[in-house]
């Protein structure tokens, strides 16, 4: 009887889990928990020059680009004649399809086929391409004559943007489509043909569109990958500073105030925007811990 009283005067305590660690706040810390703490772990660091030469593949297809407008203005406003472009991209191919085959042969992803064999296959595609444009060349011109000009200017800008965004400078990213850059690129061409005053106009469009934006950056791309040599950084500055010169001269024939802007951008995107690339890699500041996301090597 006794102890059954003892027992009554018991209170009965309810512990699931008695915690063998003293009570903490719930953003407690502990002082080891950042001793595997590591910074920057996979940053690659850049030097100036490669930034530089790397900036310079966009700025040449920019140039590119706007080399391709400027003689559109120009043969629009009469200063350029389609035969002078004609008789310009029949002196420049020959020799720079030479460069492209010598290119294509130091590359490491080269075709099977012999150069002789290859060359006869681009021939034919060429013969092929060029005698479709002519004869669809009068189409072409009246392809869009119900369309006002600024709708057809607006279309251009927009075509010509998404060409210079989703054109293949050399990386990875899954924005790149080589198929979509070039075919928006001759759309934008087609559009821009469709505005001059004869079909040898809109012919000699098409073929400067294909020879800039199909030819023109394969034969840039094989320079780049199939050049095994110290000075290859050099020759695409030198490429870059032509093509810069080029597209500045063309411009002073357009509008001066015009040049003058684009000689400002030059310098932004050449100058001013790699230099702060590489003054900002200092601010990066990755962690990487304990509490990453483990992963199968």
């Amino acid at each position: 009887q006794s102890a059954a009283m003892h027992s009554g005067s018991i209170s009965h305590r309810k512990c699931l889990h008695k915690p063998s660690w003293p009570e903490r706040p719930d953003n407690f810390t502990g002082d080891d928990f950042l001793e595997d703490l590591k910074r920057n772990l996979y940053v690659k660091r850049h030097s100036l020059l490669t930034v530089v030469v790397a900036t310079g593949r966009v700025f040449q297809h920019f140039c590119s680009l706007c080399l391709f407008v400027q003689a559109y203005c120009l043969m629009l406003q009469g200063t350029l004649a389609p035969e002078t472009v004609l008789f310009g991209l029949g002196m420049l191919a020959p020799p720079l399809y030479l460069a492209y085959l010598f290119c294509a042969s130091g590359s490491a992803d080269k075709s099977d086929l012999s150069p002789m064999r290859t060359a006869f296959g681009h021939c034919r595609l060429l013969l092929v391409l060029t005698a479709f444009t002519l004869m669809w060349s009068p189409l072409l011109k009246s392809l869009t004559a119900t369309i006002s000009t600024d709708t057809i200017h607006a279309m251009t800008a927009f075509f010509l943007t998404a060409n210079l965004l989703f054109h293949d400078y050399g990386g990875s990213a899954a924005i790149v489509s080589k198929s979509f850059s070039l075919n928006s690129a001759v759309f934008a061409a087609i559009c821009l043909a469709s505005r001059l005053p004869s079909s040898l106009h809109t012919f000699t469009t098409v073929e400067l569109a294909l020879f800039v934006f199909a030819f023109w950056p394969e034969l840039r791309r094989n320079m780049s990958v199939g050049l095994h040599s110290p000075f290859q950084p050099v020759l695409s500055l030198g490429l870059t500073f032509l093509l810069n010169l080029a597209a500045q001269c063309a411009m002073c024939f357009i509008s001066m105030p015009a040049a003058c802007c684009f000689l400002l951008l030059s310098c932004f995107i050449m100058l001013i925007c790699p230099i702060m690339f590489v003054a900002m890699q200092a601010q990066k500041n990755n962690i990487h811990g304990p509490w990453d996301e483990a992963v199968i090597h």
